[in-house]
């Protein structure tokens, strides 16, 4: 509120907010948030191209959920649900688990407010005044006793929770992934975590306040992509665009894969954390988006 507004009783007056802090505070909820949804739809992209079929999948469900429906009709009550309880809203859920916007999200008691006192697996542990804690988003992203698993099919990890599997999300994959019922429509919807096991946007009163803006932003770009394009990997370092067309299916296959397994090292082993992670310039993934049906790989 601005201080000048009279709203606020005298004994409230120090808690308003000046106009040049609300137009500051203002631009922080407008912009805040660019890099990371940007950085979201970056490794999406970037996973999606690695993922041929859930990219099919994504694109079915969208035929599925919006037709032949125009963007410019688009409604976010008719529509937004049903494209979050989609592969598209799993792509999303599984991109955020797996890259985070913020790594460890800080977090402090209060010097006023005196000690603080958690249950940890029942027991307590005390939190003195005045303490930073630091809450690991990506190692409890990862930690398989919260999260639907299974062997890794990507590598010789025991747990496939390093990788990209937007399946965790959908009912019934998992034998730990129980459905969980929309009792107003009676569908089923995606899986819930715990409480506490995914925080890509934080937890609790202090928790984002663009969480529902950033999702459905993300939501919305990545169905008007794929609505209508599909992207794959430029594989352009391994073979000439012109080759590519007199190229078999197993040579195609091939070269794919090649520029799949340096794309996942680049993920695997370059992912930098400034204030966000990202990927270094040297390390960028190179992609090509193209109408569908004019796929050359998927």
């Amino acid at each position: 509120m601005i201080e000048d507004a009279g709203i606020l009783s005298n004994d409230a007056k120090h808690s308003t907010l000046s106009r040049q802090e609300l137009i500051a505070n203002t631009w922080v909820f407008l912009f805040a948030g660019a890099e990371t949804s940007a950085n979201s739809l970056h490794y999406a992209l970037v996973l999606l191209a690695l993922h041929p079929s859930v990219q099919r999948s994504v694109q079915a469900d969208l035929d599925a959920i919006l037709g032949d429906k125009p963007l410019s009709q688009w409604d976010y009550k008719a529509d937004c649900d049903r494209i979050f309880a989609s592969t598209l809203g799993a792509v999303v859920s599984e991109q955020l688990r797996l890259i985070p916007a913020i790594v460890a999200i800080p977090k402090q008691v209060k010097h006023s407010a005196g000690d603080k006192t958690l249950s940890v697996d029942g027991r307590p542990v005390v939190i003195p005044e005045g303490s930073f804690v630091h809450m690991n988003a990506y190692s409890v992203h990862r930690n398989p006793r919260y999260w639907p698993h299974g062997p890794s099919k990507r590598t010789s990890a025991a747990t496939d929770l390093s990788d990209f599997v937007p399946e965790r999300w959908m009912p019934g994959s998992y034998s730990n992934s129980e459905p969980k019922l929309n009792r107003k429509s009676g569908e089923t919807k995606l899986f819930v975590p715990p409480h506490g096991a995914y925080i890509p946007f934080s937890e609790g009163a202090r928790a984002c306040l663009g969480r529902r803006f950033a999702l459905v932003e993300i939501t919305a770009v990545l169905a008007a992509i794929f609505r209508t394009y599909s992207v794959e990997l430029d594989v352009s370092e391994w073979v000439s665009p012109k080759h590519i067309t007199s190229m078999s299916g197993a040579e195609k296959n091939a070269v794919y894969e090649q520029a799949t397994a340096k794309a996942w090292k680049s993920l695997d082993s370059s992912l930098n954390s400034l204030v966000t992670l990202q990927l270094p310039s040297t390390k960028a993934v190179p992609l090509r988006l193209v109408k569908r049906g004019g796929e050359i790989f998927i």
